[in-house]
Order: C-alpha cells, then sequence, then structure tokens
C-alpha cells in the first residue's frame, strides 16, 4: 500500500488532460459575476444534471452489461476525467480540501493532479455500481478477496452487533455486496440524494445488488433495533455534520463530525471495525476489515470518535486517489 501521495501520483503518471488541470487555476481567482448571478447559474446546473443524471446512468447500464469490467472501469475512469466540467465546483471543493491537507507537502500542480485522479475514481465507481448487478458472482468473489474476516466472525460471536466503519474511499458499495454473498446479514446506513429521481435511480441499483439499506434520516433507533439482533451495520461516518456532531480533529484540522458509530456502540455494545474496500492497479479490489477499535462503556464518546477518525484517516492517507475529496469536510477552516 502507498503511503504518501507523492508516490501515489508518481505511479499513476501524466493524465491525458493534464491541459485541461491548469485551467482549474482560474477557478480559484477573481470573476466578474454577481453572487446572485452565481448561485442562479448553480441551480440551474443542478436541476440539469437531476434531470439527466438518471437517464444517463440506466442508458449506460445497458452499455456496460456489454462490457467486460476492465472496460467499464477504463470507461468510468474517462467519464470521470471530463466530469468536473459539470461540476466545477466540486472541483473547486476537492482542490481547497487537498491544499488544506498536503500544503505544502505538495505543489499546486501535483494537487491538481490528484483532483483529477478523484474524479476518475468516482467515475469508476459509478460504472462499477451500474455493472455490479450484472456481474456473475462467482467473477465478483475473484476480483474481491476479503482480508481479516476473522475480526468479523469474532464480533459476530460476541453477540452484541457489529458497526462496520468505512470512509468514503475506493468502491464502498463493493464490502457490502460480497459479505453478504459470504453469509453475513450486512445492512448499510444510506443518505438518500435530495434530488429525488437520482436517489430513486440509485436505490434501484442497490435493489439489484440485493443490499438492503437503513435511510440516514430514520434516527438511530432502527440501527438500535438491528443491532440487538446481532445485525452487522455499516457507517460512513465521514461527512461534515453542520453542528450536529462532535469537533473532530481529521486530517490535521478539526470540524465538525458524525459521532454515530461511537453512540450506537455505547448503547449497544457492538464492536466497531474499520472496513474498506480499495481499488487495485489490475482493476480488482481488496475488502479489508481492521481490528475492532478498542473502546468500552466508559470511554468519553468524544474520545472514541477521535480513534474511529484516526483509523480513517490512515487509510485515505494510504489511497488519496480514490477518497470522494469533492465534499465540503472543512468549511470553518480557513485556508
Amino acid at each position: 500500500m502507498l503511503a504518501n501521495p507523492i508516490g501515489v501520483l508518481q505511479r499513476v503518471g501524466q493524465t491525458p488532460f493534464d491541459g485541461w488541470i491548469s485551467s482549474a487555476r482560474g477557478l480559484y481567482g477573481n470573476t466578474l459575476m454577481t453572487v446572485k448571478t452565481k448561485r442562479k447559474r448553480e441551480s440551474l446546473r443542478k436541476e440539469l444534471r437531476a434531470l439527466i443524471a438518471p437517464s444517463f446512468l440506466m442508458g449506460l447500464r445497458s452499455l456496460t452489461n456489454r462490457m467486460r469490467l476492465e472496460q467499464v472501469q477504463r470507461l468510468g475512469a474517462r467519464l470521470g476525467r471530463h466530469g468536473w466540467i459539470f461540476a466545477r465546483h466540486r472541483l473547486r471543493i476537492a482542490l481547497r480540501n487537498l491544499q488544506l491537507v498536503y500544503s505544502p507537502e505538495l505543489t499546486h500542480a501535483l494537487r491538481q493532479k490528484l483532483a483529477i485522479k478523484a474524479f476518475e475514481s468516482v467515475g469508476m465507481m459509478g460504472l462499477e455500481m451500474v455493472k455490479l448487478p450484472t456481474l456473475p458472482p462467482e467473477e465478483l468473489v475473484d476480483i474481491a478477496p476479503i482480508e481479516g474476516l476473522e475480526h468479523l466472525q469474532a464480533s459476530i460471536a460476541a453477540g452484541s452487533g457489529t458497526i462496520l466503519i468505512g470512509a468514503h474511499l475506493g468502491n464502498w458499495e463493493i464490502g457490502p455486496v460480497r459479505l453478504n454473498q459470504e453469509g453475513f446479514d450486512v445492512v448499510p446506513l444510506a443518505r438518500p440524494s435530495s434530488m429525488q429521481r437520482i436517489a430513486r435511480t440509485v436505490d434501484a441499483l442497490r435493489e439489484g445488488m440485493a443490499v438492503p439499506t437503513i435511510p440516514v434520516h430514520g434516527g438511530i433507533r432502527p440501527c438500535l433495533r438491528l443491532l440487538r439482533k446481532n445485525t452487522v451495520i455499516g457507517i460512513l461516518p465521514d461527512r461534515y455534520a453542520r453542528g450536529q456532531g462532535l469537533d473532530i480533529e481529521y486530517m490535521g484540522h478539526t470540524t465538525n463530525l458524525w459521532h454515530t458509530p461511537m453512540l450506537l456502540a455505547l448503547r449497544s455494545g457492538a464492536q466497531m471495525l474499520p472496513c474498506h474496500t480499495v481499488r487495485q492497479d489490475d482493476g480488482s479490489f481488496r475488502v479489508c476489515i481492521d481490528e475492532p477499535i478498542p473502546v468500552t462503556p466508559a470511554t468519553p464518546i468524544d474520545v472514541g470518535t477521535q480513534q474511529v477518525f484516526r483509523r480513517l484517516e490512515k487509510w485515505v492517507r494510504q489511497h488519496p486517489e480514490q477518497y470522494l475529496w469533492q465534499y465540503d469536510l472543512w468549511p470553518d477552516v480557513e485556508l
């Protein structure tokens, strides 16, 4: 595994769109547009994406059915490489996040390349998700081996439920599918898109993968009921909580993040196991389950939550090109 982003960028080399990346510098510059005009344009772009994206995804579904997985991944990377053109605000956020985390370790040019690699990863994941329902089960078993299964088995044997904790890293949809294939009852928490047409499309894709989910807006009671039945639930807490979480240090900066895993662990006695699915150079995956995060009923909730994010940070720093940098994690931190 690669522990530093410079090594990652040296491995991936130049992208075909390096010339396009340089134009991102203009995104930091002044503009003649007023704030009102910017907001209006962004609102129109959002409505257009909500209108086009579902039909585009379902159209790609029929195309990917006739393609091998490696072809699907190449197409997804290509779409991701172009994708920032239609989501410039996401590129701005990604570049800001990378500057906060990797400046001065990485130059501006290297941060730009890392941002584009992150867009490629999103594109690949999107098409992998479209392809998964039609992928033969035995093929998925071959390309996505599971490491650390003994940790999950020990947690289930303890009988108090299990909380799998991951970051928005690699392809986080594959882990639950593979674990369900192995006979484990895994139910991830899911945050539906605010755009209903996109939410319905994603729900349809997840149904095709036979993965039940819990909507995050349902609160913690459904999660506690499942944990009391010794079910395995999955949570990705690495999102800005807008004051509803705890102030936690993550990637060198303090921000407000979700403490849901630790809250559930304290109330249920469930063990928390970090779990990530990272993409390999040959297009295969590694589903990795780490040893439990050592907390007890006496552990303060902020201390336990900090331990959770230290584990997540370790994985993100090993695979920064596969992380979802496009969401604002540190809006209150000044550059």
